[in-house]
């Protein structure tokens, strides 16, 4: 009865040693993983990035959209490792967080391929999407009403839209003047559900990023600039801007975040952008 006593002893302590080391291991894997959330237009960047640096590193990263705005927020709140923002950033959203540009970007304007219009005014824009130009024969294309397709609030893509088309200097003398959206636009959540609205709806206009660019789609002539890589680059493309990764300012992140970020500088990484149609900025 002693011996069997002995082993039931010995059986019930092994069994909680093994407990503990499996629980110290779920820990160790548990902190061996970076949250990133925010933008769309970044997404599918960051879901490239996390495949390759969980091949080089067994570190898991879990990318979240949301819109930039959230990314934002949450970032401030301390609820994820990374935000993702796909436009500036007002003063007071910055204070407390680091801005690290990973990348650029542009918007192109388009349209479907049966559209004749190949080209178009930041002005004639403005129109459209405040409601002011309700049909193409206006731009000289056919006599069928325009369908606005828009993004959601809070989307970054958006966010640059309004800033660099639907705001514009009243005078020189003068503040900036901004135009309301059409409310009659059809709302979208993400550039790849613009796009296909875009395919799907013949006289229909949207914006989506240069990232989600295809032959699907016709991209118009913006301003006499055609939406290129060489004409972003040189800054001559109206609608252009950096994409962003945030991390808090204010406190150490962890290693592995770190680790990430300094991945991402690699030329590897840096070919995701040009695969996934964005701009490498220049790190030197």
């Amino acid at each position: 009865m002693q011996i069997n006593h002995f082993i039931f002893i010995c059986s019930r302590f092994l069994l909680l040693f093994s407990l503990l080391i499996t629980s110290g291991c779920d820990s160790s894997l548990h902190q061996q993983k970076i949250t990133i959330a925010g933008s769309t237009t970044i997404l599918p960047i960051s879901e490239d990035w996390a495949n390759l640096f969980h091949r080089e590193t067994g570190i898991i990263v879990n990318v979240q959209g949301g819109g930039s705005t959230n990314g934002i927020n949450l970032i401030k709140a301390n609820k994820i490792d990374i935000g993702a923002s796909s436009r500036n950033l007002s003063e007071e959203e910055e204070e407390g967080l680091r801005k690290i540009e990973i990348g650029k970007d542009a918007l192109a304007i388009v349209v479907h391929t049966d559209n004749a219009i190949a080209e178009i005014s930041t002005e004639q824009l403005r129109k459209i999407f405040s409601g002011k130009i309700k049909n193409w024969k206006e731009l000289g294309g056919a006599n069928r009403p325009i369908q606005v397709l828009n993004r959601e609030s809070g989307s970054g893509t958006r966010s640059t839209f309004e800033e660099l088309i639907m705001c514009f200097p009243k005078d020189q003398n003068t503040s900036t003047k901004c135009e309301r959206m059409e409310l009659s636009s059809i709302v979208l959540n993400s550039n790849a559900e613009v796009k296909r609205s875009v395919m799907a709806i013949p006289d229909s206009i949207g914006y989506i990023s240069f990232g989600f660019l295809d032959n699907n789609v016709k991209a118009l002539v913006l301003n006499g600039i055609s939406p290129i890589e060489d004409e972003v680059r040189a800054g001559n493309y109206p609608i252009s801007r950096g994409l962003y990764y945030l991390i808090p300012s204010q406190k150490q992140s962890p290693e592995i975040v770190h680790k990430f970020l300094a991945f991402i500088k690699t030329p590897e990484a840096l070919q995701v952008l040009s695969n996934e149609g964005f701009l490498a900025i220049n790190r030197n």
